[in-house]
C-alpha cells in the first residue's frame, strides 16, 4: 500500500487500531510485537497523522466498542485493568519481515488484567492474555 494512502486510512475517525497476530512462537509478521508501538511511533509521533489523543482512543475505547467490550478500555472502578505505559518522544518498532521479532521502543509497563507482563521495559514471563468475547446479551 502507498503511504500516503495508509495515512489517510489511519487519519479517518471511523478506522480503529487492532492486530490479528497470532501467539510469538515459530515464524511471525512485524505486526506479533510492532501493531500499537508502530502506530504510535510513525503516525502519531514522525508523521504526526493523529494526535496522541486520538491514537489511544482508535486503539481503546474506538475498539472496545467495535467489538462490544463493555468491561475494557477505560479506566475506572469496575474496569479491567488492562494498561500500558509508554514514552511518547521513543514509542516505536523497528521490526521487518525479514526480522519480525524486534523488541519495541518505549514500553515501560504493560499490565494485563491487572497482572504486570512488561515491568521497566521487560517482559516478567507472565501469560495473561486470553480470547476475549464480545459482552452482547
Amino acid at each position: 500500500m502507498h503511504p500516503d494512502d495508509v495515512a489517510q486510512i489511519m487519519a479517518d475517525p471511523l478506522v480503529t487500531i487492532g492486530s490479528d497476530s497470532g501467539p510469538p512462537v515459530g515464524p511471525n509478521h512485524p505486526r506479533t510485537f510492532g501493531t500499537f508501538p508502530r502506530f504510535l511511533g510513525t503516525y502519531v509521533q514522525e508523521r504526526a497523522v493523529v494526535p496522541l489523543a486520538e491514537a489511544i482512543r482508535k486503539m481503546t475505547s474506538a475498539t472496545a466498542a467495535h467489538f462490544v467490550l463493555a468491561d475494557r478500555a477505560w479506566l475506572a472502578a469496575g474496569a479491567i485493568a488492562d494498561i500500558t505505559v509508554f514514552d511518547p518522544e521513543t514509542i516505536g518498532h523497528a521490526g521487518t519481515y525479514e526480522e519480525p521479532d524486534v523488541r519495541p521502543t518505549g514500553v515501560r509497563h504493560v499490565l494485563l488484567a491487572g497482572h504486570p507482563v512488561i515491568e521497566d521495559g521487560e517482559f516478567t514471563g507472565g501469560r495473561h492474555g486470553r480470547i476475549l468475547r464480545h459482552n452482547r446479551p
